[in-house]
């Protein structure tokens, strides 16, 4: 919005996976949007999408190219589950989860006893995309894709494991893919000075600076021509 000078609206919401993404895509995309910005994290959202795939309700979004919930009518009801979630953290009930995790010494256990990998949602990705893409086209709206790179691949080349796979879907469906690993990480001497305290996480203020002007750089010559 500041490197632009144009009105932007962000839709994501911390956990969301692509499933959810596309939904809220589905709901609230408006008729005047001009560009679409695809957030995929490498860190955990194939993670997320494998537990949003189980859930009845947001699967009809794939299943069902008329499914919608009217979210937009229902604000009201949305402000009230909001409030309602907020008093219960009021209660300090994350407190007591917290607290019951570290009795069960929990990550300590999760050290010792590794989840098992899981599975790939590669289909579903690529139908999520797809869809996403051909609600876009039709809103004559440009979507684009932003790869965030995982922090543990610069501590310790241990992530990105999903890199190639996630650029040769969205390179099959010819959406534009602003690499953020390529584009900004491989370009630092030091890309975890990009992270807060060079510890695992999200970008730092530099960092998420540094996102925010190369997706600007690839984005602002792009004029939808309208119909």
């Amino acid at each position: 919005r500041n490197l632009s000078n144009k009105p932007a609206l962000n839709l994501g919401i911390s956990g969301n996976g692509p499933l959810i993404e596309y939904a809220t895509l589905r709901e609230y995309l408006g008729k005047n949007v001009k560009k679409v910005l695809w957030v995929y994290f490498e860190g955990n959202d194939f993670s997320d999408l494998n537990n949003e795939k189980e859930n009845n309700i947001l699967i009809n979004y794939l299943k069902d190219l008329n499914f919608t919930q009217n979210l937009k009518l229902k604000q009201n009801e949305i402000n009230d589950i909001v409030i309602n979630i907020i008093k219960k953290k009021e209660k300090r009930e994350i407190f007591k989860f917290e607290l019951i995790k570290f009795i069960k010494i929990y990550n300590t256990r999760i050290s010792i006893f590794p989840q098992p990998e899981p599975e790939t949602p590669k289909f579903e990705f690529k139908k999520i995309l797809q869809s996403a893409k051909e609600l876009t086209e039709k809103n004559d709206t440009k979507l684009f894709f932003v790869y965030l790179p995982e922090y543990s691949y610069y501590k310790s080349n241990s992530g990105n494991k999903n890199y190639n796979l996630i650029k040769n879907i969205v390179s099959e469906l010819k959406i534009p893919f602003i690499d953020i690993h390529k584009e900004v990480l491989e370009k630092e001497q030091n890309p975890l000075k990009l992270y807060p305290f060079e510890l695992s996480g999200h970008f730092n203020v530099e960092g998420y600076k540094k996102v925010a002007e190369t997706i600007y750089e690839f984005t602002k010559d792009y004029y939808y021509e309208t119909k």
